[in-house]
């Protein structure tokens, strides 16, 4: 049964919350951001999506997000309503946004 935690700073809209009996701290965070940019993959259908320098890698061809250095463990995720609004998002990276630029011609070119 999680317990809500008290006497813990709520940092960015998250909800603290642990195990009785544990170290372990679970956060639930659900803050919003709408300004987010659609870069169209070399893949085909598939997007990223970049929130604060942040790339996001599209999962299938859902409208849910994942950190594009998931692999490396970080759990930062965005999933996106039927408008295309945020709807739910977790920026809680663990590590430096990747560096991109834009050509002249428009395309985001990762460096």
């Amino acid at each position: 049964m999680l317990i809500k935690a008290e006497n813990v700073p709520e940092i960015l809209n998250y909800i603290y919350w642990f195990l009785p009996g544990s170290e372990h701290i679970r956060r639930t965070c659900n803050y919003h951001v709408q300004n987010y940019t659609m870069i169209p993959t070399n893949r085909g259908k598939k997007h990223l999506l970049m929130i604060n320098g942040y790339t996001y890698s599209q999962k299938n061809l859902t409208k849910y997000y994942y950190c594009s250095k998931k692999d490396s463990g970080c759990k930062a995720r965005v999933i996106l309503g039927c408008e295309g609004n945020i709807v739910r998002a977790c920026y809680d990276h663990l590590h430096p946004p990747p560096k991109y630029v834009i050509s002249p011609s428009g395309h985001y070119v990762k460096l």
